[in-house]
């Protein structure tokens, strides 16, 4: 079965009265399958046969301190340059910087002293120098002086165009699933049953979610640019 439903065709939408219509075409090249979408409002209609061939902002959460911004950029050079500017650091003792492969295995690569002070904005920066695969996951572990930690939003950095994913595509109620090709902080999740009734809208925090408490069954993940409302996946996925 195919990770991911990726796009084989366009993404088109009409005013309809006071009825939007958005239709999408994807094709699964591993199980010969091709499937139509529409959306209508908030509900999602399907259908799939079988084909010849294949195809503030944030603020950290617990921790006294607010993260104005946390970017990524890749230079030239082919190095990866983090930049993040915080708000009312208060206890604040430093920064781990973390770098991922897949969104799911984190490595420490770097530290940097926080510089304490309250009332003003303060700007930090790193350079990965040797950034490693096609993809690259980063984010911000902060620690304070009683050993309290917290995440940063992830930041993604692709050495070259990968196609968007989601894994697993068999899970359990209440399970994770990862996202993969896509910048967690511009991506919007949508979820629909089988029905095509929206069943979970969110704006993902980083590379992972969480699925709601869901029922057995097949249910279609539907993953979009938040600024453009450009779809970039749609997948089916099995609950167990």
């Amino acid at each position: 079965m195919s990770c991911c439903l990726l796009l084989a065709g366009n993404v088109g939408a009409k005013q309809l009265s006071n009825t939007t219509l958005r239709s999408v075409m994807c094709t699964d090249n591993v199980r010969n399958t091709k499937a139509s979408y529409v959306i209508v409002n908030n509900n999602l209609s399907f259908t799939e046969t079988t084909v010849a061939t294949p195809e503030v902002f944030f603020g950290v959460k617990t921790l006294p301190l607010t993260l104005i911004s946390f970017t990524a950029t890749k230079l030239s050079s082919g190095k990866v340059e983090l930049t993040w500017k915080t708000a009312q650091e208060i206890n604040v003792s430093h920064f781990y910087i973390e770098r991922s492969l897949d969104g799911r295995k984190w490595v420490r690569i770097g530290q940097t002293t926080a510089k304490g002070q309250q009332g003003t904005v303060e700007t930090y920066s790193f350079t990965d120098s040797k950034p490693e695969g096609d993809v690259n996951y980063y984010r911000l572990h902060v620690i304070d002086y009683d050993a309290k930690s917290d995440y940063s939003p992830v930041r993604l950095i692709t050495m070259k165009d990968v196609p968007v994913r989601i894994y697993p595509n068999l899970a359990r109620s209440n399970g994770t699933l990862y996202v993969e090709g896509i910048s967690p902080e511009v991506t919007l999740l949508e979820l629909y049953d089988n029905r095509g009734l929206l069943k979970e809208k969110i704006k993902l925090y980083s590379n992972s979610f969480t699925l709601p408490t869901l029922r057995p069954g097949i249910y279609h993940v539907r993953i979009s640019n938040a600024v453009n409302n450009q779809v970039a996946c749609m997948q089916k996925i099995v609950v167990l």
